[in-house]
């Protein structure tokens, strides 16, 4: 990353290697996910800071509110309601949002339910954009960009992923990307456009093979 040097040998994940392309649907569920809410400054990270934290709150129920009642019959959230970090949430989304269902259970059978859902929604960057993307699972994320630091060398493949309409800057345009494209999910995510941003992400940040196994111990008779 950056200009920082160190000795790393990129390899494909294990995880993600066992979950590469299995999506199928067989749910309706339009499935939004959360992350915590910092509400103050605990360390130096690529995180949003308190203030921006209050505009992704803001953010999560304009999208909600935004969407069509075809979409919004489906929508489940899943929270990070169970995090004692994340007390800030809770209370916002009750108020705000008194009738939100909600996405719980174990982080199994989460990725057992985003592998068969209609559409998946994330708004931040974090692990579960990698598990959605290897796994081939239709996906619309959003947020501020300016309030997540991203590393130089990352920019060009979250701009092709923005560029393709699968990564917006805020909840109202994801909503609306939603509502446009929810009588055919499939049909708009198996575009080429949309396949080959996904499959370049896939190449450098959440790469999967068959022959994982093999690829890591040829790697590690190689050092």
């Amino acid at each position: 990353q950056e200009d920082c040097k160190g000795n790393m040998v990129p390899l494909p994940s294990p995880y993600l290697s066992k979950v590469a392309n299995r999506y199928k649907k067989g749910s309706d569920d339009l499935i939004l996910v959360g992350t915590r809410v910092h509400m103050f400054l605990y360390r130096f990270d690529s995180l949003p800071q308190p203030a921006e934290q209050l505009d992704y709150l803001k953010q999560k129920v304009l999208f909600v509110k935004r969407l069509n009642k075809d979409a919004a019959e489906y929508l489940r959230y899943r929270p990070y309601f169970e995090i004692s970090s994340n007390g800030a949430e809770r209370p916002y989304i009750n108020k705000n949002l008194p009738d939100l269902k909600l996405c719980t259970g174990s982080l199994g059978s989460f990725h057992s339910k985003i592998m068969k859902c209609r559409l998946l929604i994330l708004d931040h960057p974090g692990t579960t954009l990698n598990v959605a993307l290897a796994a081939n699972i239709p996906t619309i994320c959003y947020w501020n960009k300016r309030a997540w630091a991203m590393c130089e060398q990352s920019i060009p493949y979250f701009d092709a992923l923005e560029k393709a309409g699968i990564i917006f800057g805020d909840g109202s345009s994801a909503a609306d990307k939603v509502n446009e494209i929810w009588d055919d999910v499939l049909g708009w995510w198996n575009l080429p456009g949309n396949q080959k941003a996904r499959q370049a992400w896939c190449g450098r940040y959440a790469m999967a093979s068959r022959t994982w196994r093999r690829d890591w111990m040829k790697a590690l008779r190689q050092m």
